[in-house]
């Protein structure tokens, strides 16, 4: 009431320039309501029988799209492929690429606010034209209706939750549902598409079984013939062990008598050059049939010495006259000793997969890197390959030649190797060497 407003508030004189009024969002529509009623008693009786209004209807809100800004769709129903910048209103393909002007444009009035704004003419038009569709009014009842209007008014406000009539279809609810129907269409093929892959899945399981019954087979196959070639391996092991016992005792002895009764017996015979190179044949067979019988080191295998406080641990070769031993500790270490003579058995490449990342070969090499000029390019070609260095002493190491045929090979690791000076004996000099490890 205006006549409770003060005049004077801490001695400032004050005037209430107008009248409030009353907002959209508290004011109540009332359809159907009889022309010819007294307002006064309406508006009386309303207060009677209502005093509290809990459902009203509010502002209706304008769907913008997110990807446009165009009205009445969402953002996956817009046919756009580009989208609109939400500021200054430019097509783009990618918003993180793209530089705003910070210019600020209604997509579709083109004036400087936002394109969701509500002061937007062209969204007012929109939303006036959408409440005016929703609320449109029940054509005007006939004359014979207006007969006793009081009546039917106070039915009216006895049911206030009953329509006198159903809105028009709405636009949007019809898309949704369209929208809606469209999606579940997609679901079903989308299970339909998940049923056939299952299917194909199971049949593939099926065909997995049936190969893994196979393979089964196959393994149970291949164990019974491992099975049986170890059975052979073993008897013809045997087989062969008789057949070198036989030739070692009994054939061998028997050609060295044989050879020895034909070299007395013939030396009356033959012409003396003649019996001489047939001699030396003769015994150069029975030499290496000797070896034959003894193996390729008649007097003993190859040794190394380690002190007792390194920990080391012997690496199985089956070589002969060939050690491997490897120093267990923080730095690892492998070495090799080697006993070459020219009857070996084995060939450099057996030495391969007895290398490690850092290695030492000690031995008798049985090879002048400077003077045998075939056996050294051959030992030197393996050692490339294997990037394995020289490490030779500054004097000969045989007593019967001068030559340096005992020495080191190494990878890994640097050597200082030299000739032991005490007084050689045998047919051997000592050498020393001093590892450097990097």
């Amino acid at each position: 009431d205006v006549n409770h407003w003060p005049n004077f508030i801490k001695n400032h004189q004050f005037s209430l320039p107008s009248l409030p009024s009353i907002p959209p969002q508290l004011s109540l529509i009332i359809k159907n309501v009889d022309l010819n009623i007294d307002f006064e008693e309406f508006c009386s009786d309303i207060k009677t029988r209502y005093p509290d209004i809990k459902n009203i209807i509010p502002p209706f809100q304008v769907l913008v799209c997110s990807k446009c800004s165009g009205i009445g769709h969402f953002r996956n129903q817009c046919t756009q492929i580009q989208t609109t910048c939400k500021i200054c209103c430019d097509l783009i393909d990618n918003p993180n690429q793209h530089t705003c002007s910070n210019i600020i444009k209604c997509a579709h009035c083109g004036n400087n606010h936002k394109s969701t704004s509500s002061t937007c003419p062209v969204i007012k038009a929109y939303r006036a034209d959408l409440t005016r569709k929703i609320l449109h009014p029940v054509p005007a009842p006939s004359d014979s209706s207006l007969i006793n209007s009081n009546t039917n008014f106070i039915s009216i406000l006895r049911n206030p939750h009953q329509q006198a009539s159903q809105p028009p279809t709405n636009n949007i609810m019809m898309e949704k549902l369209d929208d809606l129907i469209h999606k579940l269409s997609d679901v079903k093929d989308h299970l339909s598409s998940l049923s056939l892959k299952y299917e194909k899945f199971e049949q593939f399981m099926i065909e997995k079984n049936q190969s893994d019954q196979t393979l089964k087979l196959n393994l149970n196959s291949l164990s019974q013939t491992t099975n049986d070639l170890k059975h052979d391996v073993i008897y013809y092991r045997s087989k062969i062990d008789r057949q070198e016992k036989i030739i070692s005792k009994l054939m061998v002895p028997m050609f060295t008598d044989l050879f020895q009764v034909f070299i007395s017996q013939m030396s009356d015979v033959l012409d003396v050059t003649i019996y001489t190179n047939l001699k030396q044949k003769l015994e150069h067979y029975l030499i290496q049939m000797q070896k034959a019988r003894e193996g390729e080191n008649r007097n003993g295998g190859v040794l190394i010495l380690v002190r007792a406080e390194y920990q080391v641990k012997r690496v199985v070769c089956d070589l002969p006259n060939v050690c491997v031993l490897d120093f267990v500790g923080e730095d690892e270490l492998r070495i090799c000793g080697v006993y070459a003579p020219d009857s070996k058995s084995w060939k450099w490449d057996n030495l391969t997969i007895y290398l490690a990342k850092k290695t030492v070969i000690f031995g008798d090499f049985n090879v002048d890197l400077n003077q045998d000029s075939t056996k050294a390019e051959s030992l030197l070609s393996w050692a490339d390959n294997q990037f394995l260095a020289p490490f030779t002493p500054d004097a000969p190491t045989s007593m019967r030649s001068n030559r340096v045929i005992d020495y080191a090979l190494a990878c890994g690791i640097s050597i200082d190797i030299q000739n032991f000076n005490e007084t050689r004996s045998g047919e051997k000099c000592s050498l020393e060497g001093l590892l450097s490890f990097h």
